[in-house]
């Protein structure tokens, strides 16, 4: 989630730390993303990103019943960042 949050900061600094793979899969150059071009595609990227990441959190949380009881804390809650 932070690196979601944090690509328009990064952006500003000239630093695009976004998947190069799921950059060129959507047509989007890093130029773009520090430029705020074709800002369609970048939010596609994006979503990509958090997709990926809802999947092996919804992954991790199937497997609660195989987890020690205190790493479950860590995958039972929903947190909202």
């Amino acid at each position: 989630m932070t690196l979601i949050r944090s690509v328009p900061y990064h952006a500003t600094q000239r630093n695009v730390m976004l998947p190069l793979d799921l950059l060129a899969k959507h047509g989007v150059s890093q130029e773009d993303v520090i430029r705020g071009k074709d800002m369609q595609a970048i939010k596609d990227v994006i979503y990509d990103i958090a997709s990926a990441a809802n999947q092996h959190l919804e992954k991790a949380r199937s497997l609660n019943s195989c987890m020690p009881k205190k790493c479950f804390l860590c995958v039972s809650k929903r947190c909202y960042l």
